[in-house]
This record gives structure tokens, sequence and C-alpha cells, in this order.
């Protein structure tokens, strides 16, 4: 993860979710096929760059969540929404993280 670029880019298309970062040294990209989310929302392809740095602080949070459910736009802030169930009821934690402008 030292050797990522710091910013992360998201590509929603009808079709597919792809989560892409590249370096001096090396390229990673994932697609996430279509049997990982429930529900995809797109008229056309929406592309947005975020901060790694953040992104990784939030990912930490993610692992003992029910639901996660993102939403973002062309250079729009991202939005992160996190269920985790309890004992004493479902609980919701929301993330707003800005764009990184290329």
């Amino acid at each position: 993860a030292a050797d990522v670029r710091d910013s992360v880019r998201f590509i929603l298309t009808p079709e597919g979710f792809t989560i892409s970062s590249k370096s001096d040294s090396e390229d990673a990209e994932m697609k996430i096929d279509s049997e990982h989310y429930k529900e995809i929302k797109s008229n056309g392809e929406i592309k947005s760059s975020y901060p790694s740095e953040y992104l990784i602080k939030i990912m930490k949070s993610i692992g003992t969540a029910e639901n996660l459910k993102l939403a973002f736009n062309n250079d729009y802030p991202l939005v992160i929404e996190l269920e985790f169930a309890q004992s004493s009821g479902e609980k919701r934690v929301k993330y707003l993280l800005a764009p990184r402008m290329e």
C-alpha cells in the first residue's frame, strides 16, 4: 500500500464498479462483480478520485459492518454509510469524503 498513488479512482458504469490506483512503479485495479453488491444505479459512466490516506482510515471501521453503501458522482464527495447490527439495535455511521481534483 505504501507504493500506491495518493488517490484512489472510483469508476461506476451501469455494468459494474471499478477501483483503481496508479504509481510510478505499479498499477492496481479491482473490478467488483455484481454478485458482491445488492444494487447499482448509474445512467452513465461516473468517475471520481479520493485521497487514499483518508479512505484507508475509513476502511478500518468497515470490517464489522453488516451493510455498506457508497454514493458518489463525478468529482463530488463520496458518502460511505455503514450499518452495524448490535444487541441494542441497528447503528449507522456516515462518512463524507471530498474528492481529489485532478
